[in-house]
């Protein structure tokens, strides 16, 4: 078997390609089509801000996002960040909310930072890491 495609059609300007090229290059356009799709993080509005907004927000929906958001990042760097080597065991959820909102709260001008920033900066400063 050739190495590149038969012809299946007699029209002029059909270029024959080899399979591992024309793989790469159906992939490629598939990124190229679905990338422009996502939206950039500085798109979003998730600074500081809005994170102390849903935190201090009386609806237990936004409080529940709060929480979400906090305790996901927190997750996260007690895995795979620098938290492993620096936090103590047996942090509780409602301690790793308190510390970041009384990071929010004290430290409004850092509030245009992402919020994400925020929650980690919070924890690192919190842990001494």
């Amino acid at each position: 078997m050739s190495r590149f495609h038969k012809k299946s059609s007699t029209r002029r300007g059909l270029i024959q390609v080899p399979r591992r090229r024309l793989g790469w290059r159906v992939t490629a356009g598939i990124l190229a089509a679905l990338l422009p799709a996502a939206a950039p993080l500085e798109e979003t509005n998730r600074d500081g801000r809005w994170l102390r907004q849903l935190c201090t927000n009386n609806e237990l929906a936004d409080v529940s996002v709060c929480d979400a958001y906090i305790l996901g990042i927190f997750d996260s760097l007690a895995r795979w960040g620098p938290a492993p080597r620096c936090m103590p065991a047996g942090v509780t959820d409602k301690q790793a909310l308190s510390i970041v909102t009384t990071y929010l709260s004290s430290h409004s001008e850092d509030l245009l930072l992402p919020a994400d920033l925020l929650v980690t900066k919070a924890i690192s400063d919190a842990f001494h890491c």
